[in-house]
């Protein structure tokens, strides 16, 4: 199940303005802080009031930089009149179509402002789109006359630096967890069939430190997991694996991706695996060997043993884990017939 911190949100100084050109209500908020300290939003970490107090003895403490660059209201503007910056990345026709079929026309909840910066010593310069040349080739295929934008009355150059740094430095990745965690907030059904999928395995995603998705009383794992095992594997292999790695760490609390994945590798590979003396052997082999070799499944040497090869780390793990195997007491030559016809090993 979907467990989340649950905070309050407020507004604070909500005013209502016309929109300079459309005539229509446009929410502005702004912020007044308080001066002795401001209020964090519910999601900031829990040392945000710690290394606050340490920032405000940073010289860049306060200060703001360009902050007379930016129009105070979103403009909207023809398509027609803007280019992208000339540095801007290729944009994919094919990309674009994608993600308008993805949305089923173009979904203006999806579609932030561009960035637009126009020289402030030339009121006849070009509009330059500096970010959102992807949402602007979708709003032209879609015939659309007006975008909203932000424009920013800075050089082209400028523009460039900024954008370099915004994709390099001043934005945060998304990871596929809270990805996964928005999805299913949003009762998409995929994500909800992932969710069941997660408890019917014992298993859990965290997204944030306060959003865990699945069966919290089971075991940790990335959701990179759910998207390699669930539609691609028999349950019945995912179940073995599984229980081989609970067999030798019960106390654990999390499942290492790679590890999981080697051994459902190795099972999909050899069937006999899941059945009659080889699986008894190998059982045995987690229940007393492993965690006599290994403390934890994090100093299990199997993929880095087994060749440790980009792009075949599950090949990998699954001879690393044979060839440990074979060389334990529980092995008998008799699985060598077994064993032999099969390719589980990376390639080249």
């Amino acid at each position: 199940m979907f467990h989340a911190g649950i905070g309050s949100a407020r507004q604070i100084g909500v005013s209502q303005n016309k929109h300079p050109r459309r005539g229509k209500e446009n929410k502005m908020t702004t912020l007044s802080l308080n001066k002795e300290l401001p209020s964090f939003h519910n999601k900031a970490d829990k040392k945000v009031e710690i290394n606050y107090e340490k920032w405000k003895d940073n010289p860049h403490y306060r200060k703001q930089i360009n902050q007379g660059s930016i129009e105070r209201n979103i403009r909207w503007m023809n398509p027609a009149i803007l280019t992208p910056l000339d540095t801007q990345r290729d944009t994919k026709s094919k990309w674009c179509i994608e993600r308008l079929e993805d949305m089923q026309g173009l979904d203006w909840t999806c579609f932030a402002p561009l960035s637009v910066s126009q020289d402030p010593n030339n009121d006849n310069a070009p509009f330059y789109v500096f970010d959102g040349c992807g949402r602007l080739l979708m709003a032209q295929m879609q015939d659309i006359s007006e975008v909203p934008c932000y424009v920013y009355r800075i050089t082209k150059e400028e523009a460039a630096r900024r954008f370099a740094y915004t994709q390099d430095r001043g934005r945060r990745n998304l990871s596929k967890e809270i990805i996964f965690a928005n999805m299913l907030a949003a009762k998409d059904s995929e994500a909800l069939a992932e969710e069941q999928w997660l408890i019917k395995h014992k298993l859990y995603v965290q997204a944030a430190e306060d959003i865990k998705i699945g069966d919290v009383s089971g075991d940790l794992i990335k959701y990179r997991f759910v998207k390699l095992a669930k539609d691609n594997y028999s349950e019945a292999i995912i179940i073995q694996a599984l229980d081989w790695i609970r067999k030798a760490w019960p106390d654990y609390g999390s499942v290492q991706q790679d590890m999981a994945m080697g051994l459902i590798h190795f099972l999909d590979k050899i069937p006999e695996a899941m059945k009659n003396g080889l699986n008894s052997a190998i059982t045995e082999y987690f229940i007393n060997l492993v965690p006599e070799a290994y403390s934890d499944p994090t100093k299990c040497k199997w993929k880095k043993d087994g060749g440790g090869v980009h792009n075949q780390e599950k090949e990998s793990v699954a001879k690393g884990f044979y060839d440990h195997f074979q060389k334990s007491r529980y092995y008998s030559t008799s699985f060598n017939n077994v064993v032999r016809k099969y390719k589980f090993e990376p390639k080249g």
